[in-house]
């Protein structure tokens, strides 16, 4: 259930939509445009009586008489005992009965997170819910969807796989990951294809109920394929990916948060780099504001940078998110330099300067697919990954390494029985499947065994443990070099 509900009139939706993605970034949150999803009336009360506090959004749109069940509600949350806070915003004329009742008078809101108001809201929430932000234990709340931190994003894609999107989501809804990313690129074929036009309305209803699911559902801005099928908008290619068909492919979905329109060849100067990192994502939420739907910028780093990688994307990265407060940060892992060793150093490095901001941001890693990889990343201070390996190789379920996705044959008797979801057992172990369905079942469990068990280790504290254990074969010498590194 809930902690926060939030009460309002729908006049002030515009409002109150900001007010609620704000709100999100804390804890979870329920409010009246959740309603399609419940049944009104006692389904509320119990939305009230089970929160910890209420918020109720006041502006001069209140009039006493004309919006009686706010009035209502807000008397319940009283009769409660929970709150309501009052967040009046502009002149307003306060109920009979709620003159004594904890308010904080905003003035003229600028609907940004920054105002004092928003910020005096947020020291009380944090006084009555006691939420700790420095807590070990990471989470990032979207659409009242919590996902525990670090964990692995099962992506999907068009580019070189062995299951095509719109099959890909039919499988996810028998497999119910915790996360699942699709391509606006992608999304828009669908739709706009005619070789699919037979899977569309399967595919659209699928994803309907993923949804309303417990998946959360992370959308690609769509550049990765369209740099890999050479398929960008230019005067000679009218019809390739561009930003305004990134927009019209959301309108049609409601994921839980968004990848932002990227560009992919960044420019060197680092205040360059800003103002198009900046100016991209503004387009975004801009164009994309009545769907009030967390985005998370990417950043590229360049090729060549005047001073060292690591230290470049951590300057760039701090900078966007003092400048931009996001939700979540998203990095293209392949952008952090050449080795392993060398990554896990500039994540680090990152993370330091996250950090100091004195606010958590969750960092994401694009095209992190390897599981030995994921674990080296996440004890450095990445929190999320998502990558095509999963659905292109095959895994070994005890070594987490990686093989030819045809290889499977050599790893199925000595690992099937491993998986840990009967349901998804049954899909792996049964040989009149198709191939590839068989092995990105088993694909999918030795995943997610894999992410808990880095989990774990991270939730117990005891990253040298999982480092040890993930780089057995390396060497006495290289294992003592990673841990003393991470652990500075």
């Amino acid at each position: 259930m809930e902690k926060i509900v939030v009460l309002c009139t729908s006049e002030d939706n515009d409002k109150v939509t900001k007010l609620v993605t704000f709100l999100r970034k804390i804890t979870t949150v329920w409010w009246y445009q959740d309603k399609k999803k419940i049944k009104w009336d006692e389904a509320v009360k119990n939305k009230i009586r089970h929160s910890e506090i209420v918020i109720a959004f006041l502006s001069d749109k209140f009039i006493d008489d004309r919006h009686d069940i706010l009035r209502d509600e807000m008397k319940l949350a009283k009769d409660l005992d929970k709150g309501p806070i009052l967040f009046c915003h502009g002149q307003v004329d306060i109920p009979l009965g709620f003159g004594r009742v904890d308010r904080i008078a905003v003035g003229e809101w600028d609907g940004t997170e920054g105002h004092r108001a928003f910020q005096e809201l947020k020291t009380r929430i944090h006084k009555i819910i006691k939420v700790d932000v420095n807590s070990k234990r990471k989470h990032i709340i979207l659409h009242n969807k919590t996902l525990s931190l670090p964990d692995f994003v099962f992506s999907l894609s068009s580019h070189e796989t062995q299951i095509l999107p719109n099959d890909g989501v039919i499988l996810s809804s028998l497999l119910e990951p915790r996360a699942l990313l699709i391509s606006a690129y992608d999304i828009y074929s669908i739709n706009n294809d005619e070789r699919f036009a037979g899977s569309k309305e399967n595919f659209h209803a699928t994803l309907k109920e993923h949804e309303k699911s417990n998946t959360i559902i992370f959308l690609d801005s769509g550049n990765y394929e369209a740099k890999r099928k050479n398929n960008y908008y230019t005067e000679y290619n009218e019809h390739g990916w561009r930003q305004e068909k990134f927009w019209e492919t959301v309108s049609d979905i409601n994921p839980d948060i968004i990848f932002s329109y990227d560009q992919y060849e960044p420019p060197s100067d680092m205040r360059e780099l800003k103002q198009v990192i900046v100016s991209n994502y503004k387009k975004d939420m801009q164009a994309l504001q009545p769907k009030n739907i967390p985005i998370s910028p990417i950043i590229h780093i360049p090729a060549q940078t005047e001073i060292p990688i690591g230290d470049f994307a951590a300057d760039i990265v701090h900078q966007i998110a003092l400048e931009l407060n996001p939700i979540m940060i998203a990095i293209p892992e392949r952008e952090l330099g050449d080795g392993l060793i060398e990554r896990t150093r500039n994540i680090r490095t990152i993370r330091k300067r996250l950090d100091n901001t004195g606010t958590y941001y969750p960092l994401h890693l694009l095209g992190t697919g390897n599981p030995i990889s994921i674990a080296f990343f996440a004890a450095a201070g990445a929190d999320s990954f998502d990558g095509l390996e999963w659905c292109r190789t095959a895994i070994n379920y005890g070594t987490v390494t990686l093989f030819h996705f045809q290889h499977f044959d050599l790893l199925e008797n000595a690992n099937i029985n491993r998986i840990v979801n009967q349901e998804v057992k049954k899909i792996a172990a049964n040989k009149e499947n198709d191939f590839a369905l068989r092995v990105v079942a088993y694909n999918f469990d030795a995943y997610n065994d894999w992410i808990n068990t880095v989990k774990d280790y991270i939730d117990k504290d005891n990253v040298q443990q999982l480092l040890r254990m993930t780089c057995l074969h390396a060497g006495q010498g290289v294992q003592k070099q990673i841990i003393e590194e991470l652990l500075k």
